[in-house]
């Protein structure tokens, strides 16, 4: 058996050129409580208006502490080639066309998602998992550091978010909001709901770390940021046990139902994001009545009469 930590075929790598929006691929943060013997790291993949076709990027890491899990498989059936591929990396990846993850180096994996001419669907379900070292301890820190492997055009924009793997004594913080959906009910258009609370709180336990909220993103813009909250603004961070209360408010644009959601993020921490199911219909308002009081009307050597018109 012939293995290789990288497989040895030819291939172009290119990306299509973007313009306005780059595309974005990125791996998660995360803090780790020291002792923990493995770790396993998401990586996602939002593409760009302009539609990326092709993208190849290397994830790099100090391999004397962490060491991938991976099953060796032969690259492609009947070759005799066989490589490390790294356990669960494409296990959420769908819409592809060519994928591959690839142990290119004892502290380097390769991601490569190939869909040209088609376009590369968003991916947010990949991972990697690693053994940690024993020497890990309270206040280390190891980046998995992103590059893109190459690019054809060179201009192609892709914007890529490293991932940072913290270690600490206490418990990471986890994030809960709740409820975990509003229902506004029904709004005339033109108006706008009553605010209602959302709670955003650090659940970690007495010990844990604080949690640093990095965004709430609201969609559609039906719906938006209401009064009377007591969230600071983003980013800002919660100790063990601290909530905050965040409004929401409804104001319709058109007739007829309306769904969205309110997203929080977090820069670390045990849960990621946290959302809230947002729904509420939109209605006509009433039809006006307006009451005029008609003149009366005199009639020659007879009574006087009054009477009453109603405009609608």
């Amino acid at each position: 058996m012939t293995r290789f930590l990288y497989p040895i075929i030819g291939c172009t790598l290119a990306v299509f050129s973007l313009s306005s929006k780059a595309a974005t691929f990125g791996v998660e943060s995360l803090d780790i409580i020291v002792g923990t013997s493995e770790v396993t790291v998401g990586w996602y993949f939002e593409n760009s208006p302009e539609n990326v076709g092709d993208l190849f990027v290397d994830v790099s890491f100090d391999d004397t502490l962490l060491t991938p899990r991976t099953t060796v498989q032969e690259i492609i059936p009947g070759t005799g080639i066989f490589v490390d591929v790294p356990d669960g990396c494409l296990d959420g990846v769908s819409g592809v066309a060519d994928i591959a993850c690839v142990l290119i180096a004892p502290d380097a994996i390769r991601i490569s998602l190939s869909s040209t001419p088609q376009v590369i669907p968003s991916q947010d379900t990949g991972s990697l998992t690693f053994d940690l070292a024993p020497s890990l301890s309270d206040g280390d820190s190891v980046t998995l550091d992103l590059t893109l492997a190459d690019l054809l055009p060179a201009d192609a924009d892709v914007t890529l978010i490293d991932g940072v793997l913290n270690f600490n004594d206490a418990p990471p913080g986890v994030l809960d909001v709740s409820p975990s959906d509003m229902d506004f009910g029904s709004v005339f258009l033109g108006q706008t709901s009553d605010s209602l609370p959302v709670s955003i709180c650090n659940t970690g336990g007495v010990d844990a770390l604080d949690i640093t909220v990095s965004s709430v993103d609201i969609v559609p813009a039906e719906f938006g940021q209401g009064a009377g909250g007591n969230c600071d603004a983003e980013p800002f961070g919660l100790a063990s046990g601290e909530c905050c209360t965040y409004t929401v408010r409804f104001s319709p644009a058109a007739e007829g139902p309306v769904s969205g959601s309110m997203t929080v993020s977090i820069s670390s921490g045990d849960i990621d994001s946290d959302s809230v199911i947002l729904s509420g219909l939109g209605v006509a308002p009433p039809t006006e009545l307006v009451v005029v009081e008609s003149p009366d009307y005199a009639v020659i050597d007879g009574p006087f009469f009054g009477g009453v018109v109603v405009h609608v």
